[in-house]
């Protein structure tokens, strides 16, 4: 007959597999600016120094939410210490319960919280790695107020109405490249305070900026938060770039599934040739305008996933404008759930179909002004002739031989002369740059000269006939 063993996990390896879940440092900070949200926060402030010069690095996340008990706060250090598949009150952006520990245990060996709620004194508990592997027992230390209030980084007051400090030290990420690089983290601190900035900007701003339609919304009403980075607010990066000429609303639509209601509006973004540089970079991040196209899912109108076709099309130039916002409440987890680091989604077959049909009116709707700039061309270029093949679904690009300049040149070589000709020009179409071209049209078409000196130009083209000419 079988029996029945107790098999808890081993201490140690659990902690490491905690420590290897695989946020990134914006995911991480992410996660605790989500309880922060649940806890209801108006303000929300990250320190992180610019240098190692007066000390080692930490991150310090503070906020003005609710807080919480000594008994809360031992509770909510627990691993898991909620069940998924409770219902969640609305814009509680939580998940597992683990979020905190660990995303906190991804970037930090040392995680500090204080909090303090209405009419209550303050409360710490600590977090460390290095005391667990050598206790091999989760061990979690309690602080007393005098400790608290003797913590150095301590930004929480007991004047404080409520709030809640996180404080992460002995940060890895930092202290192997000051060991090899002779203190020299700077750099990387800056870095990554800007890419942090980028990310909280994107994932958080319907929050940071409360549009008209997020505030009338019945279902859930937005709070608005302030987030600081080192005292300086953080700006909303809006994905769909609706205060720029050119962005466009395709539709606006619901999805009535059997779990609920999901909110689905189609944008397309300005073309790439109405926007800067600058603006292209910031609306697409660091892989540039075209990485940006596809779904954006919300949970509680907190984005999730930023820009993915999700497997249901290829992502490609015309379609570069399509930005899907997808709404998803969290009510509906058990069955659209996410996972601990809250990357990705398990999205049952309907609902995937949906998204295929709905991805495809958006790049349809996206695509209608490519195709018309390019019915413009072949009207506008006196030089390139656009051959649309209907048989064949194909299309080439010919210097146009009944250009008038051509066609004076044409008239004055003999017959081998045009035929050389002739064949240069086929040759010409055929070898286009059009991957360059391609990638600069999507990502940086300003970069894209057109040249109007032609003295220069002939110059230039005429240079190497000379050389040939003093050769002989």
């Amino acid at each position: 007959m079988s029996r029945i063993v107790e098999a808890p996990p081993n201490v140690v390896g659990e902690l490491k597999t905690l420590m290897k879940i695989g946020y990134t440092l914006e995911t991480s900070i992410a996660d605790i600016i989500d309880n922060s949200v649940a806890a209801k926060a108006k303000k929300i402030e990250i320190e992180i120094p610019y240098s190692t010069e007066n000390g080692e690095p930490f991150i310090s996340i503070k906020d003005d939410g609710k807080g919480m008990t000594e008994k809360e706060l031992i509770s909510n250090m627990v691993i898991g210490c909620k069940d998924p598949d409770d219902e969640r009150e609305t814009g509680d952006l939580g998940r597992f319960g683990s979020g905190m520990k660990t995303a906190s245990f991804s970037q930090a060996r040392k995680l500090t919280v204080i909090t303090k709620s209405k009419g209550q004194k303050l409360h710490g508990a600590v977090w460390d790695i290095d005391r667990i592997i050598k206790d091999n027992k989760w061990n979690l230390e309690v602080l007393s107020t005098k400790e608290v209030l003797e913590i150095e980084l301590l930004n929480l007051s007991n004047k404080d109405e409520s709030g809640t400090q996180i404080i992460w030290e002995k940060l890895e990420r930092y202290s192997h490249e000051k060991d090899q690089r002779n203190n020299g983290v700077a750099r990387i601190l800056t870095d990554d305070i800007n890419k942090i900035k980028d990310s909280i900007s994107l994932l958080f701003h319907r929050y940071i900026k409360v549009e008209k339609e997020d505030k009338n919304d019945k279902k859930y009403k937005i709070k608005q938060i302030k987030v600081l980075m080192n005292d300086v607010p953080i700006e909303a990066t809006d994905p769909y770039m609706r205060d720029f000429d050119g962005h466009e609303e395709a539709e606006t639509t619901q999805l009535f599934m059997s779990e609920g209601t999901i909110d689905v509006k189609i944008h397309n973004i300005p073309h790439p040739s109405k926007l800067t540089a600058e603006q292209k970079s910031k609306v697409g991040g660091e892989k540039g305008y075209n990485t940006g196209q596809g779904f954006y899912i919300y949970r509680d109108k907190r984005l999730m996933i930023p820009g993915d076709w999700l497997g249901t099309h290829a992502a490609g130039v015309l379609g570069n404008r399509a930005r899907v916002r997808v709404d998803i409440p969290s009510k509906m987890d058990h069955v659209y759930g996410t996972d601990v680091k809250k990357a990705d989604f398990q999205f049952p077959l309907a609902f995937r179909q949906h998204l295929s049909r709905l991805g495809k009116v958006a790049k349809e709707a996206g695509k209608r002004d490519y195709v018309r700039r390019g019915r413009n061309a072949i009207d506008a270029n006196t030089v390139w002739r656009i051959i649309q093949n209907q048989d064949e679904d194909t299309v080439s690009y010919r210097v146009k031989s009944d250009n008038d300049e051509v066609r004076d040149i044409m008239q004055r070589l003999d017959k081998e002369g045009q035929t050389r000709l002739a064949k240069f020009f086929i040759q010409l179409g055929n070898e286009l740059p059009l991957d360059n071209i391609l990638f600069f049209m999507a990502n940086d078409s300003d970069k894209i000269k057109e040249y109007n000196d032609w003295e220069e130009l002939l110059k230039e083209s005429l240079d190497p006939v000379k050389e040939i000419e003093n050769e002989h």
